[in-house]
Parts: structure tokens; C-alpha cells; sequence
């Protein structure tokens, strides 16, 4: 057991009996949870508390059960990540300044050592130096407007961002306590002015510019459903309002007791359909999603449409995707083999809309119309590189927009250059999942003088990060003749997320994701100022 000293004389000694007075909700007593580890968990939630000054004490610490639950809504959560969601908001950097490693010791003691991991993984991510708002931000319509370096900036921070993580259940964390601090906002930006305009307005720009695409880019399509909305709804209420009731008309209208249902229904009628037409249901998969209110708000925006225009204009506000697994398998390069396996992707995913589509189906007709869609974006792919065959038909009298594809073009189009989320937050081209990212490791983002970032090779160090500098400032006349010529101070995040103390390090000193280098002194060189900054700005090491 871990050293105690450090516990103060209000703490009550650590011990595994939960306390009579600790309920937690029917949600964590179910899914196949781990029940003693979640009462440890519960229970060391009460000698932590003692820690936190009341003036700190917020909505994860009055209600330790609330952020787990979310966890377990949006995610298929185990009982670690459940520990690590109940314990993290009484460790995070923010509320607690005087934590030591004891208390990670008594953690993996009593809940094991994955949970201590998860929860140092969310620290390090909530500890990360944000990228600044640009300043000539001054309403949520600059939001788009900001340059190509502050752009880069953003992009870089979200890989940053996700290489210090390393753990997609630490990301989901960390995005759902940002949402849930959204959702506490219960005013929007019309409604506020001066400090206060200013503090919600920069909430509302990390939420689309950061948080939100991080979630996006996480795979939780669920979580960044729901952000958006709660964003919209603080940006542009009227209009959430407006949409959000047009949704319901469009979607649910005439549904009665059945409005809840209709999603699993659309599921179970493409899966009998296909099945009566001979397609095998353990080779295929499908997904069916409501439009967003701020995703028709950005189309609208895009096409230049009116409230009134919706209904002509915007079809797929119920969509379904049909993803059939390859039948042949072929992984190989041979170009015949791949062009023969494109072929019959397009007649399967073809085969597949004609099925749906025959009207001695029973579930689906044709949709015939102005708003009729087909399009074969096998045959002719996007200029992006995105391939699907998409079909409109119409189910209860309501437009389903339909997408047949394989995990072949799945995977390309979600993970490669056509990916959804890569194209537009920064990963674009990778072609890796986030759990190839991490494994790659094959950069580091480190943040220099002046919110400036750079991006660097793994392992670089000090001096790489000198030479980096001086290459952006045209000063490659100068060369770093060793690495112990060159001294830095730089500021690590902790195992909590917090910033440890400034340190004085040699030029061979390597870097981590994350890490903030102020001041870098090479003999005989007037450093730049995003090398060297204003002295009396900067932070005297230790």
C-alpha cells in the first residue's frame, strides 16, 4: 500500500467498504460491470473529496456518477474505463494542485493498473496548453474566417492532442466532461455581452474549432452529434429551434407511439429485404442516423437556402449505409485482381439497390421526383476519392437516403484521403486508424515562444527543436556544431497534467508531445523572438 502522509487530517482513511451513504445510479449496477471495482472506485471518491476546496467543488464532484454514465451512453465502456470516468474529475490538474503519485498507487491497488493509466492519459490531454483564439475573432462568424498559419496551428494541436492521449477511452472522457460543460450553459451568445460574451465565445470556438473535431476524428459519431447540437443551440437558437421542429416534422410526423422505433424498423426492413434476395446478413452491417440540426444549418449555408427552401432542397434527413464485407477477400496488389474486385463491388452494391427498390419488397418504393437521388460514385468516384453507390426510396412515406458500399471503400473513404473527419480537421491522407496513429509515433508536436507550435521527428531534441527554429527564420547559415552547445528550459506535463516546474536542459535533452520550450540559448546567435523571447515575459527556471 502507498505512502499516506501526505493524506490531510480531514481525509478519512482509504478502505474498501463503500459507504452507506454512497449511492451510484441503476446504469453502472448493469452492462456486465465489475461491481466491486466500481464500489472501490465510489469509495475512494470519498477520501479524495476531502482534498477539494468547496469553491471547486462542481458538477463532476457533486455528482461522481455523471460523467461514467455518459461514458457508458456513448461508448461500450468496460468496467476500467468506468473506474478511471468516476475517479478522473476528482484528479484532474484543475482541481487538485497538490496531488502525488500515492494516490495513483492506491488507485491501481484497489481498481488495477489500467484504470491509473486511462486516468493519467485524460489528465495529460485536459493539461494541454491550448491553441489561443485568434484575436480578431469577435463573433461566432469569424469562427471560418481565420488564416491559413492559425489554421496549421489548429491542425497541429489536434494531432498534438491526440499522440499525448494515446487512448481513445481517455479522449472520450475528456470530449464528453467538455460537453457536458457546454450543456451547463444555459444561455447563448445573443444573450451575453462583455466578459461574459467574451469567456462563452471562446467555449463556443474550442468546441468547433477543437473539441468538436477531435470527436469527429475519435470515431464517436454519437458524442459529436450531440455537441454540435448543443453548439448550434448556443450559436444560432432560433434557427436550432426552427430545424429541430422542421426534423421532427419531417421525420417523425404521423409516427405517433411509433416515433422512437423507427430507426431499429428501417434496420430490420433493409436487413429482410436483402436477406429475401439472397444476400447473406452476416456479410454485411448497417447504419441508419438522423441529419443533425447543425449539419442541415452548415448545408444550408452552403447552398444558400432559406427556412422555406428545406423541404425542396434537403432530402436526407433519414439516411441509412449498407457495408458489405469483401466476398473474395483479395488484399494483393495486382492490378487485374483489383480492377475484377472494383467490378464487383459496384455490381453488389448495384444488385443491392435494386432489391430495395422492387416493389414486391413490401418495405421500400422507388422515390420518383425532383428529389430523386442516384448516384454512383463507384463508377465515378469523388474528386476526394470518396466511393458509394447512393439511391433515394422512400419508407412510411418518408425520403430514406440510401449508401451501399464495401469495408474496402469504407475503410478508404473513413480512414484515407476522402475521410470525413481527416479532410476537414488535419489528418488528412493518413490512412490510419487512431490506434495505427498512436502505434507510428513517428512525430512530435512541441510548442516554441508565442503559442507557435512545430511539428518534429520522434525522438528530436532540444537542439532539433533549436535547428527547426533558426530554418523558419532563414538562419541556416548558422550550424549547431553539438547539442551540448545548446541549453533549453522547457515545462512538461505531469502524470496529473499539470506543468511541471521549469527545468534547464542540455541540447541533448529529447522531447515529448506537449512540451513548451521558452527559452533556447546557443552561443554567438541572436535568437529570434519565438526562440528567445522578452526576458521579462519569461519564467526564470528554478
Amino acid at each position: 500500500m502507498a505512502n499516506l502522509s501526505q493524506l490531510p487530517e480531514s481525509a478519512a482513511p482509504p478502505t474498501r467498504e463503500t459507504p452507506d451513504d454512497l449511492a451510484y445510479s441503476d446504469a453502472l449496477k448493469g452492462n456486465n460491470l465489475d461491481q466491486e471495482k466500481i464500489k472501490a472506485a465510489l469509495a475512494y471518491t470519498k477520501v479524495l473529496l476531502a482534498y477539494i476546496p468547496q469553491a471547486k467543488r462542481d458538477i463532476w464532484i457533486t455528482q461522481p456518477c455523471l460523467l461514467a454514465e455518459l461514458l457508458l451512453q456513448y461508448t461500450n465502456a468496460d468496467t476500467d474505463a468506468v473506474c478511471a470516468a468516476i475517479l478522473y474529475p476528482f484528479m484532474r490538474h484543475d482541481v487538485w494542485d497538490r496531488f502525488d503519485e500515492s494516490h495513483l498507487n492506491i488507485i491501481k491497488d484497489w481498481v488495477g493498473g489500467a484504470v491509473t493509466k486511462t486516468i493519467s492519459r485524460t489528465c495529460c490531454l485536459s493539461g494541454l496548453e491550448l491553441v489561443d483564439m485568434p484575436e480578431n475573432i469577435e463573433s461566432v462568424a469569424d469562427f471560418d474566417g481565420i488564416d491559413q498559419e492559425q489554421e496549421g496551428a489548429i491542425q497541429k494541436f489536434r494531432i498534438m492532442a491526440i499522440l499525448v492521449t494515446k487512448d481513445r477511452t481517455a479522449l472520450a472522457i475528456r470530449m464528453i466532461q467538455w460537453l457536458a460543460q457546454l450543456m451547463a450553459v444555459e444561455t447563448n451568445i445573443q444573450q451575453q455581452s462583455g466578459e461574459e460574451k467574451q469567456a462563452l465565445l471562446k467555449q463556443l470556438f474550442y468546441t468547433k474549432r477543437i473539441y468538436g473535431p477531435l470527436t469527429e476524428m475519435g470515431g464517436f459519431y454519437n458524442l459529436y452529434q450531440d455537441m454540435m447540437r448543443a453548439y448550434f443551440s448556443r450559436v444560432e437558437p432560433d434557427w436550432y429551434a426552427a430545424i429541430h421542429n422542421f426534423i421532427e416534422y419531417k421525420v417523425y410526423n404521423g409516427l405517433g407511439e411509433n416515433a422512437q422505433t423507427i430507426i431499429p424498423e428501417i434496420k430490420k426492413a433493409i436487413e429482410e429485404t436483402l436477406v429475401k434476395a439472397g444476400f447473406d446478413k452476416a456479410r454485411f452491417k448497417i447504419e441508419v442516423r438522423v441529419k443533425s440540426e447543425e449539419s442541415i444549418w452548415q448545408k444550408m449555408k452552403k447552398k444558400g437556402l432559406k427556412l422555406d427552401d428545406l423541404e425542396a432542397h434537403i432530402y436526407d434527413f433519414l439516411a441509412a449505409r449498407v457495408i458489405f464485407d469483401p466476398l473474395y477477400g483479395y488484399t494483393g496488389t495486382d492490378k487485374e485482381a483489383q480492377d475484377a474486385m472494383h467490378g464487383f463491388d459496384i455490381a453488389l452494391c448495384d444488385a443491392a439497390y435494386k432489391a430495395c427498390v422492387k416493389e414486391e419488397n413490401g418495405h421500400f418504393t422507388k422515390h420518383k421526383g425532383e428529389e430523386t437521388l442516384y448516384n454512383d460514385y463507384h463508377k465515378k468516384p469523388k474528386e476526394n476519392g470518396y466511393r458509394a453507390l447512393h439511391g433515394s426510396v422512400k419508407y412510411l412515406e418518408k425520403i430514406l437516403e440510401m449508401q451501399f458500399l464495401t469495408k474496402r471503400w469504407h475503410r478508404d473513404n473513413t480512414l484515407g484521403f476522402p475521410a470525413h473527419a481527416g479532410y476537414k480537421h488535419g489528418l488528412l491522407g493518413t490512412g490510419f486508424t487512431l490506434g495505427q496513429f498512436w502505434k507510428r509515433k513517428g512525430k512530435i508536436f512541441v510548442w516554441g515562444a508565442e503559442g507557435k507550435i512545430f511539428q518534429l521527428a520522434k525522438k528530436s531534441t532540444i537542439a532539433d527543436f533549436a535547428k527547426a527554429v533558426m530554418l523558419e527564420h532563414d538562419s541556416t547559415s548558422l550550424t549547431i556544431k553539438k547539442p551540448s552547445d545548446v541549453i533549453g528550459y522547457i515545462e512538461r506535463i505531469d502524470e496529473f497534467g499539470r506543468k511541471k516546474k521549469w527545468t534547464c536542459a542540455p541540447g541533448s535533452k529529447e522531447l515529448a508531445n506537449g512540451d513548451v520550450v521558452w527559452r533556447v540559448s546557443i552561443p554567438g546567435y541572436p535568437a529570434p523572438a519565438c526562440l528567445l523571447p522578452d526576458t521579462a515575459a519569461t519564467p526564470q527556471p528554478s
